[in-house]
């Protein structure tokens, strides 16, 4: 009877698990997001201050933004390279 109400209960805890780290990868702290993204605080104030960037104000000073939304801000001003080949190089 042990056997199967710890199994079954360590089945419930690790399904919890899973779905808190599903909730928890949506929505980053400041911290969080400048570390995941290699931004600087000055550069993700900026784009909150200007309004390019959605976040989320919980209480007073804690600010959540969503992953998505950062990746999409990042795809958006992305700029693509242009790669020359060596001949066109000489060229100039």
């Amino acid at each position: 009877m042990w056997p199967e109400a710890l199994n079954s209960l360590l089945a419930v805890l690790s399904d919890l698990c899973e779905k808190m780290k599903d909730v928890s990868a949506i929505y980053l702290r400041r911290k969080e997001a400048l570390r995941l993204f290699g931004l600087t605080n000055r550069l993700l104030a900026s784009w909150q201050k200007r309004r390019l960037l959605p976040y989320v104000k919980v209480g007073r000073r804690t600010t959540l933004f969503k992953t998505e939304d950062i990746e999409n801000f990042l795809k958006k001003y992305t700029v693509q390279a242009q790669c020359r080949t060596v001949s066109e190089r000489d060229a100039r």
